[in-house]
């Protein structure tokens, strides 16, 4: 039975500097100017050798950054083309709005790559979700389209995410969450989803889940099975009552496009750690705090889900504190084998050594090896450092079980040089690995040493196992 190597593999760094040097919009906020977070990735089906990534540049301390880089391969990641995206005005001929967050990427069956974000303002209220194409494999970009507005200070869209159909070109799908505050402590935030079936030219948008007044849903990701087209949606719901929060991965699945969905079920709960900050009500930005240092994990806000390209089971990872009786966050994984009706026990992923593992992606080969990556904390005395290290961990039996050695992607890095954004040190609400054949390709993160006039830089490798 082959293993993947516990050697720390070759990294390509796919950032660089700033593509913004120059923008020139209120800094309202601390500009982390040459930083780069949250990248997500794919990989286009009609050509395994083109690959596309996308991170937030230059990250601000109040939200969002000044836009998104897109970067390109041709030849399966061994050489990458790095462009800014006309997705905040940042960019000339971009949309107007000032800054851009939490790209997502999926290609659609005909190589159609589909990418969303987040643009807002901080001058004004406005906030809206994007959607942006490319026929070409990503070498050039059509217009943006806008697929929801909202210009209301008591409005926000967040958390978007665009996964295009396998199997009906033109076709992709987008969910998010659209806070809506009342005043006097009560807010509306329902999951919207939205549907194209031109290409993104046009997109029609509704209501799919409705939590119920002072609740929460957050972190809407839908995955496609690749042979029936069934969309399963899942989500963050949180149940506000009084001063106990609780909070559940759900499920929503649609046979038909997304033209109808099944009532939420509950996949599993989610045990957190006694310290999560933020109360109930406010806004979720899902941080802990270890030894008295805040960190932006999103704990509260999202996962990584998947489905096996063969087989169609799913596959989930998170952040918990289940099996630390609530002292600190560790890495749970639980699978389904019909489609999503059951749900196996959690069990955990990381090594376990007293300390907190966090923002965990995974992902299925196609002999079906399950992949998950994430971070974790190698020192308990943060004086000047809070070292972290990025592993990796191979399943061989479809996620019953993982070794206890985790292959070590990263040199251990101090986390006190990230960006430092409400809620606390942050290198993205997510990070993000996909898969060609056998080879696990984890696209990351890294916080880079004081020498580096780069805070942070996205990364990435591959493991294919022997």
């Amino acid at each position: 039975m082959g293993r993947a190597k516990k050697l720390m593999p070759n990294l390509k760094r796919l950032s660089g500097k700033s593509l913004f040097p120059n923008c020139k919009n209120p800094a309202t906020g601390v500009r982390y100017l040459n930083s780069a977070v949250e990248p997500y990735a794919a990989v286009n089906p009609t050509n395994a050798d083109n690959l596309i990534a996308s991170w937030q540049v230059d990250r601000y301390s109040n939200g969002a950054a000044s836009g998104l880089a897109v970067s390109v391969s041709f030849d399966r990641g061994e050489n990458w083309k790095t462009s800014a995206l006309p997705l905040s005005n940042c960019v000339k001929g971009g949309i107007s709005l000032e800054r851009a967050t939490d790209p997502w990427i999926s290609f659609g069956p005909d190589g159609t790559a589909y990418l969303s974000t987040l643009a807002v303002n901080k001058t004004n209220p406005d906030s809206a979700i994007v959607s942006i194409v490319s026929k070409d494999g990503g070498k050039t970009w059509k217009k943006p389209q806008i697929i929801k507005l909202d210009t209301s200070a008591s409005i926000l869209n967040d958390k978007e995410s665009i996964t295009a159909d396998p199997l009906i070109v033109n076709q992709a799908y987008a969910v998010w969450t659209r806070f809506k505050f009342l005043g006097g402590g009560k807010f509306k935030n329902p999951t919207w989803f939205a549907k194209t079936t031109d290409g993104a030219k046009t997109w029609k948008s509704k209501i799919i889940f409705n939590p119920g007044p002072n609740n929460n849903t957050v972190g809407s990701i839908i995955v496609a099975n690749p042979h029936t087209g069934r969309l399963h949606h899942f989500f963050i719901l949180v149940i506000n009552k009084g001063t106990e929060k609780r909070s559940f991965i759900m499920q929503q699945i649609s046979n038909d496009g997304g033209d109808s969905w099944s009532k939420g079920s509950e996949v599993t709960n989610i045990f957190l750690p006694d310290t999560v900050a933020g109360g109930v009500g406010e806004d979720l930005v899902g941080a802990f705090n270890y030894l008295s240092v805040d960190v932006r994990t999103s704990i509260t806000v999202t996962f990584s889900p998947t489905i096996d390209p063969v087989t169609g089971d799913l596959y989930l990872v998170w952040e918990d504190a289940r099996f630390t009786s609530g002292e600190i966050a560790e890495v749970a994984l639980t699978r389904s084998t019909d489609g999503g009706k059951t749900w196996r026990k959690p069990i955990r992923i990381n090594q376990s050594t007293g300390k907190p593992a966090f923002l965990p992606t995974v992902a299925v080969n196609q002999s079906g090896k399950v992949g998950v990556t994430y971070y974790q904390f190698t020192s308990a005395t943060p004086t000047n450092a809070l070292p972290a290290q990025f592993f990796f961990k191979l399943s061989h039996d479809k996620g019953k079980s993982f070794p206890n050695q985790a292959t070590k992607l990263t040199k251990p890095f101090n986390l006190l040089t990230a960006p430092f954004v409400s809620g606390g040190f942050f290198i993205g609400d997510y990070q993000n690995m996909f898969v060609i054949g056998e080879t696990f390709y984890p696209v990351f993160t890294k916080v880079n040493d004081g020498r580096d006039r780069k805070r942070t830089s996205i990364f990435t490798t591959k493991i294919t196992p022997s």
